[in-house]
């Protein structure tokens, strides 16, 4: 948890700095920031796709780690 707090921390600081040097050097403000839009839009749509294999709310585990279907739904 804490890597990922860092990474986010030093994006926030990178950020706005690779921003001014974009636009700068005369790049139109709209492209600028397209080309931070892009990534973005491409790690939103990975987030998506991505099926969670090893948490699963209904579903117990016996101690010999044989996953069996629970009788009860758990909600939250």
């Amino acid at each position: 948890m804490g890597y990922s707090q860092a990474i986010g921390r030093i994006g926030s600081i990178l950020a706005p700095t690779l921003i001014a040097f974009l636009l700068s050097t005369g790049m139109d403000p709209k492209v600028a920031f397209a080309t931070f839009a892009l990534p973005s839009i491409i790690a939103a749509v990975g987030y998506i796709l991505v099926q969670e294999k090893h948490g699963s709310f209904d579903r117990v585990v016996k101690e010999d780690n044989e996953e069996v279907e629970s009788e009860k739904t758990v909600t939250i």
